[in-house]
């Protein structure tokens, strides 16, 4: 049995090492996609855009809009527990947001200041969690302590969710400072930022997100070797084993 063990845990090992090198390989890939500090193009392009010149100086709202969230009353159930997802910050821990802890009915979205949010849209946590971003699969609703930018369609809401990844810093300084002026979305709408045209951010967001599926694909392998461990545990040393005096 300890043998079966001990392979298990090699295995789960291997896999942590695994997905580490993964990650350090689309950080480097990211350092290389997004132009550095001083600089207005990317060192590594793809073919098809070589010759395309230097991205144009933006800002982030320019890319899309931004919107606010809000919360209906706590103290009238029949504004909770329906079919509409309500993101908090504690949800924001993926790119791709799909289920939220609470949910939301359709007379406590209108009786709150949050919108109806689309698919698609990027969240981004400016309460607790500063600075974590997804995307949303479905329409959905947020509380006040995130913001949305909507990305319009001369973009890629993609692109720019990973431009915010890989300027996560940046962001959070934004964040950060928009609390202590209270200038609500006004911050990050002047955030600046460099555009390049929209078949390349696309290229950029499909590369980086072929990165992220792989990723998660070997967290998912993980998990089960995890399980699969556990089973051996509970097979083999049952509780009342392991709660015996004797």
């Amino acid at each position: 049995m300890n043998k079966h063990l001990k392979i298990m845990d090699d295995l789960i090992a291997a896999q942590g090492r695994k997905i580490d090198v993964l990650r350090q390989y689309k950080l480097g890939l990211m350092q290389q996609l997004f132009p550095q500090a001083g600089e207005t193009t990317p060192r590594l392009r793809f073919s098809d855009f070589t010759d395309a010149g230097r991205w144009k100086p933006s800002t982030l709202g320019k890319a899309g809009t931004f919107m606010m969230g809000g919360k209906p009353s706590f103290s009238v159930p029949e504004y909770w527990g329906g079919d509409i997802q309500w993101f908090t910050p504690a949800d924001i821990k993926k790119r791709k947001l799909s289920k939220s802890k609470r949910t939301i009915t359709a007379e406590g979205l209108n009786n709150s200041s949050s919108n109806l949010l689309p698919t698609g849209a990027i969240i981004i946590a400016t309460g607790a969690n500063i600075g974590n971003i997804g995307i949303t699969e479905n329409p959905c609703a947020i509380s006040g302590r995130l913001h949305s930018l909507i990305v319009e369609p001369h973009d890629v809401n993609l692109f720019w969710y990973y431009w915010l990844e890989y300027y996560n810093h940046e962001l959070t300084y934004h964040i950060r400072r928009s609390m202590f002026i209270k200038t609500s979305s006004k911050e990050l709408e002047e955030m600046r930022t460099l555009r390049p045209q929209k078949a390349e951010q696309q290229k950029i967001a499909d590369c980086l997100a072929t990165m992220d599926d792989l990723i998660e694909a070997e967290v998912i392998k993980t998990s089960m070797f995890q399980q699969y461990k556990y089973g051996l545990v509970q097979r083999f040393y049952p509780q009342s084993d392991l709660n015996d005096d004797d």
